[in-house]
């Protein structure tokens, strides 16, 4: 419990600013919580006065990686005899601690993966380029192979935290594991596609595919349970996620701007083949795109999306297999909606 204490008070001292401490701008306020923390965490001092902007709110991200793992580690430890059950006994993570959790969560990737994201990216060629694909096009970005091994590292780290006892293990019941489950898929899932499924082609010494990432990713992919639960029965079942999440994660990285490069935009597409198949995957589809409502009028352009997604022969299965399965699902899918509209009537 003091531990937990210790790592709840170092992470509120990256996201809360002494009141007593005035600051001219963010890069300032950055840099006055990094050492208040760093020292509050009996760290080594470093100099960071000649750091920008970008660099102060990477770091901050490290750090708050850095605090959410002992967190995690503590609370999994804890998880087959949780406090709360005991009476008298004060619950482990409270309201404010959970508010914290989450913004550090955030801070992860919106100051952390994503930029160092946005720098490597643009070594590869992009969807829609003539060149892609062509050989090694990769261009000559500065620092970019320092942001591709940073990203690598950031990634397995986040990944460690769903799966610390390895790709085959159970993933701790926590609410750090909901939180990135249920608020951050695509966050994860975007650099790990992006790392683990670099094509020979475009493989180099400083940009190689990161291939220990694709088993986590596809363990990820694979969890079937379909879950609609609350947070409760969360924490005390097994997680994972419905294929309308995963579905609409791997829209979101394929159409996300800019565009990404090619190959991720070919194994997103293929790991979208992938999830249609899977039990409710057409009727996650649907969800996906629909929402969960039960409106009768859709409009055109979801309904064409829709055709377009079902009508592309996925790469797993042969047109046989699909035009024999995916009919069944819609069929079965209608079936429950005329259903569940008739039992409210």
């Amino acid at each position: 419990m003091e531990e937990l204490s210790r790592c709840l008070s170092a992470g509120s001292l990256l996201i809360h600013s002494e009141k007593s401490v005035p600051a001219p701008n963010l890069r300032a306020v950055l840099l006055t919580r990094l050492t208040q923390y760093r020292t509050q965490r009996r760290l080594p001092e470093r100099d960071s006065s000649d750091f920008s902007l970008e660099q102060a709110q990477e770091e901050t991200a490290q750090e708050a990686l850095s605090v959410v793992e002992g967190i995690q580690r503590i609370l999994d430890q804890d998880d087959g005899s949780s406090k709360e059950d005991t009476p008298g006994e004060v619950p482990l993570i409270g309201t404010r601690d959970i508010s914290q959790l989450r913004t550090l969560l955030s801070i992860i990737f919106k100051w952390g993966t994503e930029p160092l994201l946005a720098h490597i990216q643009v070594v590869w060629p992009s969807r829609g380029d003539n060149h892609a694909l062509s050989g090694s096009k990769i261009l000559d970005v500065d620092n970019a192979s320092q942001s591709y091994v940073k990203l690598t590292s950031m990634t397995r780290r986040l990944l460690s935290l769903l799966f610390p006892r390895g790709v085959h293990g159970t993933m701790p019941q926590t609410l750090i594991t909901t939180t990135l489950l249920n608020r951050h898929t695509t966050d994860f899932l975007r650099p790990g596609i992006v790392l683990g499924w670099v094509p020979k082609a475009l493989s180099t010494e400083s940009f190689s595919a990161v291939d220990d990432l694709r088993p986590f990713i596809m363990r990820i992919m694979s969890m079937y349970e379909h879950c609609n639960k609350g947070f409760l029965e969360l924490i005390a079942a097994p997680l994972s996620l419905p294929p309308s999440q995963t579905i609409a994660s791997l829209g979101a990285i394929m159409s996300s701007s800019p565009p990404p490069p090619q190959h991720v935009h070919k194994s997103c597409a293929s790991l979208l083949s992938r999830q249609l198949m899977r039990p409710n995957g057409v009727r996650g589809l649907f969800a996906a795109v629909f929402g969960d409502g039960e409106s009768e009028e859709a409009p055109l352009e979801k309904l064409l999306h829709v055709a377009q997604v079902l009508g592309a022969v996925p790469s797993v299965v042969t047109a046989e297999v699909r035009l024999g399965y995916y009919p069944e699902r819609i069929i079965s899918y209608r079936h429950r909606n005329i259903s569940a509209q008739s039992s409210h009537v």
